[in-house]
């Protein structure tokens, strides 16, 4: 059972493939927008801007 962001969030990365994130330069890449990022956590951080999902802003959960 999961959101209907939660799941989103898994469409997109399948629709991304998580094998090609990193160029070669080491940096993460959205292959929505083509933003760049320097560690993973925070390209993930950023594809929720294109899945609408939201963090609650008293416990930081989704």
């Amino acid at each position: 059972m999961g959101s209907d962001s939660s799941r989103n969030y898994s469409g997109v990365l399948r629709h991304t493939g998580s094998e090609d994130l990193m160029t070669s330069g080491g940096k993460f890449v959205c292959k929505i927008c083509k933003g760049v990022y320097k560690h993973s956590h925070n390209l993930k951080a950023h594809m929720r801007s294109h899945t609408g999902e939201t963090f609650c802003p008293v416990c930081n959960k989704t």
